[in-house]
């Protein structure tokens, strides 16, 4: 800022005029990074709130996820023990058509 005291009236008019031309232009770019700014915080809650939107998505997508996987699980162990039951009725078929056969064997063996 230049010193006024030395100045005479219209060179004091002359300084008055620029500062508040200069004023003015401080003015006008402090409205425009207030608005600037206005328009930054909008677009801000703008995205919160999408990703609000996109986490929630997401957290439904998780719960559907180990619903499906639960799920899946239990098909799984539920398949797993038929298969187990069917295996062990096999096996006993198994061995009781080997006992029939070692019966007729001895059977026909005794035959003979």
């Amino acid at each position: 800022m230049e010193n006024l005291d030395n100045l005479k009236m219209p060179e004091l008019l002359e300084a008055i005029v620029r500062i508040k031309a200069e004023t003015e232009v401080i003015k006008k770019e402090s409205e425009k990074i207030r608005q600037e700014t206005e328009a930054i915080k909008k677009e801000s809650e703008k995205i919160r709130q999408e990703t609000e939107v996109i986490r929630k998505e997401s957290e439904a997508i998780r719960k559907e996820t180990d619903e499906a996987r639960k799920k899946s699980q239990q098909e799984i162990e539920a398949i797993r023990k038929e298969t187990e039951a069917i295996k062990k009725d096999r096996e006993i078929e198994s061995k009781k058509n080997q006992d029939k056969i070692e019966k007729m064997r001895q059977e026909n063996l005794e035959l003979d």
